[in-house]
């Protein structure tokens, strides 16, 4: 796990059955910093693309070089704040970025260019802010919900449950509107996929002014399966929770970082594919975890041992 949010964060390697290791030999080069970037892979390699705008780190091209973070580059665009994902036919897709003239819709694809060269590709039919994800969907990208903040309030929005499939070059309104949210949108979830499915795991689903509100019922637990147009809920977190990530191996699904009804912290979870509960695996709270950045590695990766 990769985070530079917070300066006290260090690199981990969290097996799924809850081994932990935070003393790893990495090291972040100059330059290579990882929040509300896109983490993925791309032929192997372990890639960060983009991040914080307010940073100035939205053009950031780095990747994993054997225990390095290791800035490699320069994107030729702005991406902040997205959602991103690899798919066969495109390489990274990288979405609906906070920058730009049509922020929260656009989408660009990245080869693995040496030079940062993307290709546009078609924006989206509605904005989808802080999504932070992108899911596969019989690999296909799939997006559904939005936030909206404007001056630090965020206001009613129409377009907050809104689902969406990228099919032959063109996003296509599914008509399915995610229908478990306690408000007028759902954010900052993660996703797992199976050859017919796809999964929404926990996110933001409303906003009240602090004290007047239970924080349990904007940070929700549900994990939705959406399939063929219906919405099921087949299961919760043992912790509701938002601006985290997962991974997924076989049917085991890690769920790790991000925000809780503990404030900012959370422990690791793992959900196996359709069961009612997740389990904590480690209860080592990690502390403003947003957004980490996971990879599949070996346990051992970096090891000091």
């Amino acid at each position: 796990m990769l985070n530079t949010y917070d300066a006290n964060s260090v690199p981990l390697v969290i097996g799924y059955n809850g081994e932990f290791d935070s003393d790893i030999n990495f090291t972040y080069e100059a330059n290579t910093h990882v929040y509300l970037s896109c983490a993925a892979t791309l032929n192997n390699e372990m890639w960060i693309l983009g991040g914080h705008q307010k940073r100035g780190w939205q053009r950031q091209m780095s990747k994993v070089t054997g225990c390095t973070l290791k800035n490699v580059g320069n994107l030729d665009f702005d991406y902040s704040a997205g959602g991103c994902n690899t798919f066969d036919s495109m390489g990274i897709l990288l979405c609906f970025s906070e920058s730009g003239t049509e922020s929260g819709k656009t989408c660009r694809s990245f080869n693995g260019d040496n030079n940062g060269a993307t290709t546009i590709e078609a924006s989206s039919i509605f904005p989808h802010f802080y999504v932070m994800a992108l899911g596969s969907y019989k690999n296909l990208p799939f997006v559904t919900g939005s936030d909206r903040v404007v001056n630090g309030v965020r206001p009613a929005i129409t377009f907050g449950l809104k689902t969406e499939i990228l099919e032959n070059g063109v996003w296509v309104d599914q008509a399915a509107d995610y229908p478990f949210s306690s408000g007028d949108r759902i954010s900052d979830y993660s996703t797992t996929s199976t050859s017919e499915a796809i999964f929404i795991i926990g996110g933001f689903t409303n906003f009240a002014t602090p004290g007047t509100q239970p924080v349990h019922n904007r940070y929700t637990t549900t994990i939705a399966k959406y399939q063929d147009k219906i919405w099921t809920n087949v299961g919760n977190l043992k912790v509701g929770r938002h601006i985290h990530s997962s991974i997924t191996m076989g049917s085991k699904v890690m769920i790790v970082g991000g925000w809780t009804v503990h404030l900012q912290t959370g422990e690791t979870e793992l959900w196996e594919s359709e069961s009612p509960q997740s389990q904590i695996i480690n209860s080592k709270k990690l502390f403003n975890n947003r957004y980490p950045a996971l990879f599949h590695v070996d346990l051992g990766f970096c090891s000091k041992n």
